[in-house]
Protein backbone atom coordinates (compact mmCIF):
# COMPACT_ATOMS: atom_id res chain seq x y z
CA UNK A 1 0.00 0.00 0.00
CA UNK A 2 1.18 3.05 -0.83
CA UNK A 3 1.93 5.39 2.42
CA UNK A 4 -0.32 8.34 2.44
CA UNK A 5 1.10 11.70 1.80
CA UNK A 6 -0.06 14.95 4.02
CA UNK A 7 -1.26 17.76 2.39
CA UNK A 8 1.14 20.85 2.27
CA UNK A 9 -0.66 23.94 3.16
CA UNK A 10 1.01 27.39 3.45
CA UNK A 11 -1.74 30.30 3.70
CA UNK A 12 -0.96 33.79 4.52
CA UNK A 13 -2.00 35.36 7.37
CA UNK A 14 -4.34 37.87 5.49
CA UNK A 15 -6.61 35.55 3.93
CA UNK A 16 -9.97 36.29 4.80
CA UNK A 17 -12.52 34.17 7.59
CA UNK A 18 -14.67 31.81 5.23
CA UNK A 19 -18.37 32.41 5.77
CA UNK A 20 -18.50 28.11 6.51
CA UNK A 21 -15.67 29.00 9.07
CA UNK A 22 -16.85 28.63 13.02
CA UNK A 23 -16.71 32.22 14.01
CA UNK A 24 -18.28 31.59 17.05
CA UNK A 25 -15.64 29.78 18.48
CA UNK A 26 -12.77 31.37 16.94
CA UNK A 27 -14.58 34.42 18.74
CA UNK A 28 -15.08 32.94 21.86
CA UNK A 29 -11.11 31.63 21.96
CA UNK A 30 -10.37 35.32 21.49
CA UNK A 31 -11.86 36.47 24.68
CA UNK A 32 -10.75 33.67 26.26
CA UNK A 33 -7.35 34.62 25.44
CA UNK A 34 -7.11 38.02 25.90
CA UNK A 35 -9.00 37.66 29.57
CA UNK A 36 -6.10 35.40 29.94
CA UNK A 37 -3.90 37.86 29.28
CA UNK A 38 -5.27 40.54 31.36
CA UNK A 39 -5.20 38.42 34.55
CA UNK A 40 -1.75 37.26 33.60
CA UNK A 41 0.51 40.51 32.39
CA UNK A 42 0.62 43.73 34.15
CA UNK A 43 1.52 46.92 32.38
CA UNK A 44 3.90 49.20 32.98
CA UNK A 45 6.90 51.62 31.35
CA UNK A 46 9.21 48.69 31.01
CA UNK A 47 6.50 46.01 29.27
CA UNK A 48 5.75 49.99 27.05
CA UNK A 49 9.17 50.11 25.99
CA UNK A 50 9.74 46.91 24.84
CA UNK A 51 6.56 46.78 23.22
CA UNK A 52 7.67 50.00 21.09
CA UNK A 53 11.46 48.27 20.36
CA UNK A 54 9.20 45.04 19.12
CA UNK A 55 6.92 47.22 17.01
CA UNK A 56 10.37 48.65 15.26
CA UNK A 57 11.65 44.82 14.71
CA UNK A 58 9.01 43.92 12.82
CA UNK A 59 8.53 46.82 10.72
CA UNK A 60 12.13 46.70 10.15
CA UNK A 61 13.02 43.11 9.47
CA UNK A 62 10.15 41.00 11.34
CA UNK A 63 11.88 39.77 14.37
CA UNK A 64 11.45 39.97 17.79
CA UNK A 65 13.11 39.15 20.98
CA UNK A 66 11.43 37.03 23.81
CA UNK A 67 14.31 36.63 26.29
CA UNK A 68 13.34 39.05 29.16
CA UNK A 69 10.33 39.10 31.27
CA UNK A 70 9.14 42.40 29.87
CA UNK A 71 9.43 41.77 26.11
CA UNK A 72 7.83 38.26 26.63
CA UNK A 73 4.55 40.34 28.70
CA UNK A 74 4.65 42.99 25.85
CA UNK A 75 4.63 39.84 23.31
CA UNK A 76 1.84 38.99 25.02
CA UNK A 77 -0.27 42.21 25.48
CA UNK A 78 0.29 43.41 21.85
CA UNK A 79 1.39 40.80 19.45
CA UNK A 80 0.09 37.75 20.69
CA UNK A 81 -3.72 38.93 20.17
CA UNK A 82 -3.01 39.85 16.72
CA UNK A 83 -1.15 36.62 16.29
CA UNK A 84 -4.65 34.81 17.30
CA UNK A 85 -6.70 36.42 14.74
CA UNK A 86 -3.90 36.41 11.83
CA UNK A 87 -3.79 32.36 12.69
CA UNK A 88 -7.36 31.75 12.90
CA UNK A 89 -7.76 33.46 9.69
CA UNK A 90 -4.86 31.11 8.08
CA UNK A 91 -6.27 27.66 9.34
CA UNK A 92 -9.50 28.80 8.60
CA UNK A 93 -8.97 28.82 5.23
CA UNK A 94 -7.49 25.20 5.54
CA UNK A 95 -10.08 23.85 6.96
CA UNK A 96 -12.66 25.35 4.56
CA UNK A 97 -10.33 23.67 1.82
CA UNK A 98 -10.81 20.63 3.76
CA UNK A 99 -14.65 19.55 4.69
CA UNK A 100 -14.53 16.52 6.72
CA UNK A 101 -10.70 17.20 8.48
CA UNK A 102 -10.69 16.54 12.12
CA UNK A 103 -6.92 16.36 13.63
CA UNK A 104 -6.69 14.64 16.77
CA UNK A 105 -3.01 16.30 17.28
CA UNK A 106 -1.17 19.53 17.11
CA UNK A 107 2.38 20.56 16.91
CA UNK A 108 3.48 24.04 17.47
CA UNK A 109 6.72 24.97 16.47
CA UNK A 110 8.32 28.38 18.15
CA UNK A 111 5.12 28.55 19.92
CA UNK A 112 6.24 31.82 21.57
CA UNK A 113 3.22 31.82 24.13
CA UNK A 114 0.98 29.80 22.51
CA UNK A 115 -1.84 31.96 20.38
CA UNK A 116 -1.51 30.32 17.40
CA UNK A 117 -2.22 26.96 19.08
CA UNK A 118 -5.48 28.59 20.81
CA UNK A 119 -6.64 29.62 16.96
CA UNK A 120 -6.34 26.06 16.26
CA UNK A 121 -7.72 24.44 18.83
CA UNK A 122 -10.44 27.02 18.19
CA UNK A 123 -10.85 25.94 14.69
CA UNK A 124 -10.77 22.48 15.08
CA UNK A 125 -11.91 21.36 17.85
CA UNK A 126 -10.90 17.62 17.55
CA UNK A 127 -7.53 18.34 18.78
CA UNK A 128 -7.10 16.57 21.93
CA UNK A 129 -3.02 16.83 21.86
CA UNK A 130 -0.93 19.62 21.78
CA UNK A 131 2.67 19.84 21.98
CA UNK A 132 4.55 22.98 21.65
CA UNK A 133 8.19 23.82 21.63
CA UNK A 134 9.57 27.37 22.33
CA UNK A 135 13.60 28.08 22.65
CA UNK A 136 12.92 30.95 25.15
CA UNK A 137 12.16 29.83 28.87
CA UNK A 138 10.40 32.83 30.00
CA UNK A 139 7.77 32.87 26.60
CA UNK A 140 7.06 29.34 27.44
CA UNK A 141 6.64 30.23 31.41
CA UNK A 142 3.63 32.81 30.50
CA UNK A 143 2.08 30.68 27.65
CA UNK A 144 1.73 27.61 30.14
CA UNK A 145 0.06 30.06 32.44
CA UNK A 146 -2.47 31.38 29.79
CA UNK A 147 -3.31 27.92 28.82
CA UNK A 148 -3.30 26.64 32.42
CA UNK A 149 -6.08 24.93 32.34
CA UNK A 150 -6.08 23.40 28.91
CA UNK A 151 -3.35 19.62 29.57
CA UNK A 152 -1.11 21.14 26.23
CA UNK A 153 2.75 19.27 26.52
CA UNK A 154 5.13 22.57 26.21
CA UNK A 155 8.84 22.03 25.53
CA UNK A 156 11.67 24.40 25.53
CA UNK A 157 14.38 23.92 22.78
CA UNK A 158 15.20 24.73 19.39
CA UNK A 159 12.32 24.03 16.78
CA UNK A 160 14.94 23.69 13.96
CA UNK A 161 17.15 20.77 15.71
CA UNK A 162 14.59 19.02 18.36
CA UNK A 163 13.09 15.55 18.29
CA UNK A 164 9.15 15.84 17.91
CA UNK A 165 6.43 13.63 17.30
CA UNK A 166 4.51 13.65 14.14
CA UNK A 167 0.88 15.37 14.34
CA UNK A 168 -2.05 15.62 12.08
CA UNK A 169 -0.85 19.56 12.04
CA UNK A 170 1.81 20.86 12.47
CA UNK A 171 2.07 25.21 12.71
CA UNK A 172 4.48 27.97 12.26
CA UNK A 173 3.58 31.29 12.98
CA UNK A 174 5.82 33.84 12.63
CA UNK A 175 9.18 31.52 13.35
CA UNK A 176 10.37 31.67 9.80
CA UNK A 177 11.43 35.00 9.85
CA UNK A 178 13.46 34.68 13.27
CA UNK A 179 15.70 32.67 11.30
CA UNK A 180 18.46 32.70 9.34
CA UNK A 181 18.18 31.10 5.88
CA UNK A 182 19.71 27.55 7.07
CA UNK A 183 17.91 27.68 9.96
CA UNK A 184 14.57 28.11 8.00
CA UNK A 185 15.34 25.47 5.85
CA UNK A 186 15.84 22.97 7.98
CA UNK A 187 12.65 24.17 10.46
CA UNK A 188 10.33 23.41 6.78
CA UNK A 189 12.29 20.40 6.67
CA UNK A 190 11.39 19.04 9.85
CA UNK A 191 7.91 20.47 10.12
CA UNK A 192 7.63 18.58 6.29
CA UNK A 193 8.14 15.27 7.90
CA UNK A 194 6.41 15.40 10.94
CA UNK A 195 3.33 16.65 9.27
CA UNK A 196 0.53 14.03 9.54
CA UNK A 197 -2.44 16.04 8.02
CA UNK A 198 -1.27 19.95 6.95
CA UNK A 199 1.41 22.18 7.28
CA UNK A 200 0.07 25.83 8.45
CA UNK A 201 2.75 28.24 7.72
CA UNK A 202 1.79 31.84 8.67
CA UNK A 203 4.28 34.51 8.25
CA UNK A 204 4.74 38.15 7.70
CA UNK A 205 4.89 39.67 3.84
CA UNK A 206 7.06 41.97 2.88
CA UNK A 207 6.45 44.68 -0.02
Amino acid sequence: MAERQPSKLHVAGSNPVSRSTPSDRIAEAGLALRRAIDRHVQGGADVAAAAARQSAGYRTDGTSSLRDGAAVRAYAAVRAPATFAAASRAMAAAADRLPGFDPPSLLDLGAGTGAASWAATAVWPSIRSVALIEREPAALELGRRLADHRGWAWRTGDATGLAVDPAAVVLGAYVLGELDADAQGRLVERAWRATRGVLVLVEIEFE
